[in-house]
């Protein structure tokens, strides 16, 4: 591969990107492939030419190859993160522009080249304001308060902290209080680099910080690994919020290259609103159109057949209501009807 690359390295472009397959991993080693890529990596940068390193997409049609995936990516993660390739961090080399997703603001707050840094898209149409000054200097975070019509802004903080010594749960602790202060529902998303998962032991650094949630009654709602390799599994990526009530469903979503998961929350809009709104209506099917001839008729062209094939009751009763109601919804209605009293 070293001889293939090289007419590519005398055009001298910018930067090259290095896409990597699984063919080389069914007969070789993991450490052997990392090892491979990164002296390909090593040749292009002597050439004062960026390297971007691709992860490997995991394979769904051999248990082993796609343990082998795995690890090649934390040798290969491990090793960007230690020689500064350009990863997922930013600097100020790299310009909003560059960054840009059509319909979506971006917020930053960059380290360097050589890691960290977070950053957020969130969609233009959503009002909300960039709340830098309640982030202590110190501490990777962006802070954006959400304010959406008839209902209180909260704050979204994205954070990610590195191996830090224990003091740095002081400066995170800063921030909390500020929103906390401000008596704003505050949700908190991001690498924390602490594991809780209910079975290990936890480390002087994971019990500061649950003790910090605990002071500020705030949940933490991921409940599974969020990083997993060959010989571990850790929940170091938290969803954090002081309203649980109003998250709908948070959950893990196992993705591709990365060894880290994608974490996430759903939040019910004017949840209270709608709770009142609720109050005063009702559902009612409207039959004022109703012609019984044709309802019986549009029942007898539905697949009723298809129910046998079913493999339990339960399976067969929701089969069987979906069709009714399908054929319902069409011949009457349901509409929503405000109470009089």
């Amino acid at each position: 591969m070293a001889d293939y690359i090289k007419p590519l390295i005398r055009k001298k472009p910018e930067s090259i990107v290095l896409h990597i397959g699984t063919n080389d991993l069914r007969d070789s080693e993991p450490h052997n492939v990392a090892d491979g890529v990164v002296d390909l990596a090593h040749q292009i940068e002597s050439a004062d030419i960026s390297v971007a390193v691709s992860g490997l997409i995991t394979r769904s049609d051999s248990e082993e190859l796609t343990g082998r995936v795995k690890e090649t990516n934390r040798l290969l993660r491990s090793f960007c993160n230690q020689n500064g390739f350009s990863e997922t961090r930013l600097d100020d080399t790299y310009t909003d522009a560059e960054l840009k997703i059509h319909g979506y603001d971006i917020s930053r707050k960059d380290r360097n080249r050589d890691g960290g840094g977070v950053c957020v898209y969130i969609r233009s149409s959503i009002n909300c304001v960039n709340r830098k000054e309640i982030v202590p200097e110190d501490v990777e975070a962006v802070c954006l308060e959400i304010r959406k019509p008839n209902s209180r802004p909260f704050i979204v903080s994205v954070v990610y902290r590195p191996e830090s010594p224990i003091e740095y749960f002081n400066r995170f602790e800063e921030l909390i209080k500020a929103v906390d202060d401000e008596d704003k529902e505050h949700v908190i998303l991001g690498d924390l680099n602490c594991c809780l998962l209910k079975k290990k032991v936890f480390d002087n650094k994971t019990k500061k910080l649950k003790s910090i949630y605990e002071a500020y009654q705030l949940s933490q709602l991921i409940n599974e690994p969020t990083r997993i390799t060959i010989d571990s599994k850790s929940l170091i990526d938290h969803f954090v919020t002081s309203s649980p009530d109003k998250i709908n469903s948070s959950g893990v979503i196992h993705i591709g290259p990365s060894d880290h998961s994608l974490i996430y929350g759903i939040r019910k809009i004017n949840p209270y609103r709608c709770a009142r709104d609720k109050a005063k209506t009702i559902e009612i099917r409207n039959f004022k159109h109703f012609d019984q001839q044709k309802f019986v008729k549009d029942l007898l062209t539905q697949s009723w057949e298809q129910i046998v094939l079913c493999h339990d009751t339960n399976e067969m009763w929701a089969h069987w209501k979906d069709l009714f109601l399908n054929v319902l919804d069409r011949h009457a209605p349901v509409q929503s009807k405000r109470k009089k009293h």
